[in-house]
């Protein structure tokens, strides 16, 4: 069986002090920094002063796009163009979880008494 070289991309934690970090994204066989998406989040952290979960979030994002690009062999000026294609594999490719259990969902204090209770609260909208 021969190997197929597919893009890797990981989120790394980058601490720039003992207090403050941002995370990145990084790319290719080597797992190297993508330093442009690098310079974003780290702009979006210090020069924006967003928290550092924002950046967390925003690099698992941007790394699967990263990946979608090495994918289709775009540029990120190319993909642009076919934003609307990744887009539509967003919509219609299955994820592998579902975002957190219905058991773990924040409820609004007023929906339910107690848990025991379940008679005098209302159904949660969630």
């Amino acid at each position: 069986m021969i190997a197929v070289d597919r893009p890797t991309a990981e989120i790394l934690r980058v601490e720039v002090t003992d207090t403050l970090a941002y995370w990145t994204v990084l790319a290719g066989p080597t797992l190297t920094v993508v330093e442009d998406v690098d310079g974003f989040l780290c702009h979006l952290r210090f020069g924006r002063a967003r928290a550092e979960s924002t950046t967390k979030t925003y690099a698992g994002h941007l790394k699967r796009f990263h990946a979608w690009c090495g994918e289709h062999d775009l540029s990120r000026e190319h993909a642009a163009a076919e934003l609307s294609h990744y887009l539509m594999k967003l919509r219609t490719t299955p994820r592998l979880t579902n975002g957190r259990p219905s058991c773990l969902r924040p409820r609004s204090s007023s929906s339910f008494a107690h848990p025991g209770c379940s008679s005098l609260g209302q159904a949660s909208p969630f």
